[in-house]
């Protein structure tokens, strides 16, 4: 588990609505968000600009179009990049959302180990990868139900 003091204690989810929906804008809206971590997933589509993130122990620059998950108890940050900005949607969300109980097999095989941490995932999901188009437009369509485009 990481160190408390970098815990944030933002409350993100509960059983009535398991997620928080953020847009964000760096350096305008605030100047950077500092190293910390929670108990939740943490999804960030990148509408526009750049900035510096660090997720545990990768660390690049974001571009448009990324698609950056970080899984529960992971310390992360962003900082800008100079004379840049970036825009982007965030969705902070219980491992609860992704459905089944503890005695599921699915949640025991797939959801419990990205949570423990002893299974990894990509954090950025880049236009190279294979599966970007789908879960791009997937992407979009969650951030677009959550600004209440739709």
């Amino acid at each position: 588990m990481q160190h408390p003091d970098t815990k944030e204690n933002r409350i993100h989810s509960s059983s009535a609505k398991p997620f928080s929906y953020y847009e964000c804008v760096i350096p305008d809206y605030f100047n950077c968000v500092p190293m910390h971590w929670h108990r939740e997933f943490e999804l960030n589509y990148i509408r526009e600009g750049a900035a510096e993130f660090i997720c545990g122990e990768e660390k690049f620059t974001s571009a448009k179009g990324d698609i950056i998950l970080t899984q529960p108890n992971v310390l992360h940050s962003i900082y800008p990049c100079p004379g840049t900005r970036q825009v982007y949607d965030t969705l902070v969300f219980s491992p609860a959302l992704l459905g089944g109980s503890d005695a599921d097999r699915y949640n025991s095989a797939c959801i419990q180990p990205l949570v423990t941490g002893s299974m990894r995932i990509p954090t950025r999901i880049t236009s190279p990868h294979p599966y970007y188009n789908a879960l791009q437009s997937m992407t979009e369509q969650i951030f677009s139900c959550a600004r209440g485009d739709t």
